[in-house]
């Protein structure tokens, strides 16, 4: 028993390189995805009528979890002897801005805190959908059994969960002017990651270079030297554009009329204000 054991606990904690990598779209990625959709499913079939108070509160529990994970991450390459280059222990790619909008969202006030909620109910959400159908990170790496394998696809399942709580619950209304804010918000990380592959040799945000073997390699020919400005640009406008088209022309993001009420309008000197029902 212990043998068997210490071979899962081998291949689940393996370096790169010592297994197989699992790949992309193999019978691994679609087990994990099948998983991870399965749970977002029935998380959101439980949640999406919480009141607004109970949703911020699912979402900092998430928020600080999926901070823990990352530590644990950043450990495991720690461990493994990977500290040598910042990519392995500092998070500075898209789907990292999900943290940093989390904490805002979670323990920021006024303008910092719409901040965080603008990125989550957009960014984060694409960010998120984009990598469960096409992970091409860990997957390319290590054998789809493998602690990283199961942190990525948990970290993006929680940024589509909460993109779709926040949208869906009514929690955020994303407006035509929050694109300015998601524009800002996301360029500053993203000039901020440039600084750094230019001092460093990095490549963050993936925008100094291409991602070998992914489909970055098609614009990464194609533009040449305007593959990075392109690339923030991108960044900085797409997925918010994206999220507003389908809040636009279909009803999947928006809340639904027979949701219970999480708030009424309250006359207070005179002046209407929003008091939550929990």
């Amino acid at each position: 028993m212990m043998s068997i054991l210490k071979k899962i606990l081998s291949v689940f904690f393996c370096k790169e390189g010592q297994f197989a990598a699992g790949g992309l779209f193999s019978a691994g990625h679609f087990i994990l995805l099948a998983t991870t959709i399965f749970f977002i499913y029935k998380a959101l079939n439980k949640t999406l009528q919480y009141s607004f108070q109970k949703i911020r509160g699912i979402i900092k529990k998430l928020v600080i979890t999926m901070t823990i994970f990352e530590l644990a991450k950043i450990a495991f390459h720690f461990i493994q002897g990977d500290m040598n280059e910042l990519k392995d222990w500092v998070p500075l790619y898209f789907c990292s801005i999900f943290l940093y909008a989390g904490w805002l969202s979670v323990f920021a006030k006024g303008f910092l805190r719409h901040a965080g909620d603008v990125f989550l109910a957009s960014g984060s959400l694409i960010g998120g959908i984009c990598f469960l159908l096409y992970p091409s990170s860990s997957l390319l790496l290590y054998p789809s059994f493998h602690f990283l394998c199961f942190h990525s696809f948990l970290y993006h399942g929680v940024m589509v969960y909460i993109g779709v709580l926040m949208n869906r619950s009514g929690l955020v209304n994303l407006k035509k002017e929050d694109m300015h804010l998601y524009f800002w918000f996301t360029s500053l990380i993203c000039i901020l990651a440039w600084i750094i592959n230019l001092r460093y040799g990095t490549n963050f945000m993936f925008i100094s270079d291409t991602f070998h073997g992914t489909l970055l390699d098609i614009p990464y020919r194609v533009l040449g030297p305007f593959y990075t400005p392109v690339l923030i640009l991108v960044q900085a406008i797409v997925p918010f554009r994206v999220i507003q088209w389908f809040r636009h022309h279909t009803s999947l993001l928006t809340r639904p009329a027979w949701y219970p009420d999480t708030c009424c309008d309250v006359v207070n000197n005179g002046k209407i204000r929003k008091e939550y029902k929990y």
